[in-house]
């Protein structure tokens, strides 16, 4: 065969651009006797392709790839249940454990409630004060997380506006 078509068909190949008819070619190329020097390294992937075309399996592959395979169930399951059943005991025992170290409900003390009586205001020009003092802080605060998101809102108008 002719020299330069061997070494386009195989740079086809190596692209994965040839059709089965030039793959023929190239495996009956290289598999015959008078393969160019320069191409002698591809000699051995294209008659290892003949000879793995060739190589049969055993008459009893499948029995014994079949024996290898059998996994005996029974074992494996009754390992299985022995850790599940240790486990469960195990927990178990943590629960019942816990449950007597904690204290009985009867023990606990009553906690009292909140004595509101004392907060009351004596007259309504204290309450008024106090009722401006807490509407204070409270409008202070909002000022404050309104100006923040002023803040943030200008920072995002101008990076939109950079982007834009």
């Amino acid at each position: 065969m002719d020299y330069n078509l061997i070494t386009a068909l195989l740079e086809k190949y190596w692209e994965g651009n040839t059709s089965l008819e030039e793959e023929q070619q190239l495996r009956a190329y290289f598999n015959g006797a008078d393969v160019a020097p320069e191409l002698l390294p591809y000699q051995p992937l294209f008659q290892f392709f003949k000879e793995e075309k060739q190589a049969e399996l055993p008459a009893d592959f499948e029995s014994r790839l079949s024996k290898q395979l059998q996994v005996p169930v029974r074992p494996i399951r009754r390992v299985l249940y022995r850790r599940l059943a240790s486990a469960a005991a195990i927990l178990l025992l943590a629960f019942v454990g816990l449950w007597m170290m904690m204290p009985a409900e009867s023990a606990k003390k009553e906690t009292a409630g909140v004595d509101w009586s004392k907060y009351e205001c004596a007259n309504p020009e204290d309450c008024l004060e106090q009722v401006q003092t807490a509407l204070l802080l409270v409008s202070g605060k909002l000022n404050k997380g309104t100006d923040a998101a002023a803040e943030g809102l200008a920072k995002i108008e101008t990076a939109t506006s950079v982007i834009k």
